[in-house]
């Protein structure tokens, strides 16, 4: 995004449009259909059920062309034009978030999705050793018929596919890699717990707690009652996103951990000697 041409490289977004925060969104990628953003953690795509109160980009994009936005006209957008996500992902992962641009893109993009043709790449920190360092886990996944989460079921399940590789020893902690050509909201935690993995953080499947510098650094000084955790998400990224195209290369959008998380990978690697505990 060259800034001698006026298109942006940041989408902004005043309080309290996705928290309680002003937001300045990196544009990842931007074409004629496509628009990409790096969502931090904390930030739904689109509106879910599960996650009322979380905000969502979907809605604070429209408001943003509603208002008529100079960043956002600049990108070629127009108001009442449709701006919708590609796929979701769980609100606790940052990453790669794609949207289809005009109702016609929306609807190609989605059957697109369906049809095999994406790849999401995550990176995760998590707790755990299992038997390999590649493991594919095909296990089916459905909606709890009362409560808020994915189970796994061979009789009302999804055909649900994750591919997790080993990427780095951190201490007690692992950096893997996870795959998969359609995600469903929550699969990656639960696919990763069904192989062994505790994802770092994640409270609702591995009932991990985010991690606090007290827990990691040998002989820490510091006020342990009033200490904030390191990151408080869980440590789970969608790294890349790749799209196959029959008459052009294939599409891949690479997005960058945020500081935080990548200051938790750092300090986990800094002293991976230490306690632990977490």
């Amino acid at each position: 995004m060259s800034k001698t041409t006026g298109i942006p490289t940041h989408l902004g977004f005043p309080a309290p449009l996705l928290g309680q925060q002003n937001e300045r969104l990196p544009i990842l990628y931007k074409d004629e259909q496509l628009l990409a953003i790096n969502k931090p953690a904390g930030i739904l795509m689109t509106g879910n059920a599960w996650y009322r109160y979380n905000p969502n980009l979907e809605d604070a994009v429209a408001h943003q062309l509603n208002e008529e936005k100079g960043e956002l006209l600049r990108l070629g957008l127009s108001k009442g034009q449709s701006v919708t996500p590609v796929y979701s992902i769980d609100p606790g992962i940052s990453g790669v978030a794609l949207f289809a641009i005009g109702d016609d893109a929306g609807a190609n993009y989605r059957n697109l999705y369906g049809s095999g043709v994406f790849t999401l790449r995550f990176h995760f920190l998590a707790k755990g050793e299992p038997d390999s360092d590649e493991i594919v886990c095909d296990l089916p996944l459905a909606k709890h018929f009362d409560q808020p989460e994915l189970v796994v079921s061979h009789k009302t399940g999804k055909v649900s596919k994750t591919v997790f590789r080993k990427l780095q020893s951190i201490g007690r902690y692992n950096l893997w890699e996870a795959e998969t050509s359609y995600y469903r909201v929550e699969q990656l935690p639960v696919h990763a717990m069904e192989v062994g993995l505790q994802i770092l953080g994640e409270r609702k499947y591995a009932k991990q707690y985010p991690p606090k510098l007290s827990r990691i650094k040998r002989g820490y000084r510091g006020d342990t009652e009033n200490e904030q955790p390191i990151y408080n998400h869980p440590a789970m990224h969608l790294v890349e996103v790749c799209l196959k195209r029959e008459e052009k290369d294939d599409l891949r959008i690479a997005a960058p951990m945020g500081k935080r998380l990548s200051n938790l990978v750092r300090l986990l690697k800094k002293h991976s000697s230490g306690r632990g505990r977490f």
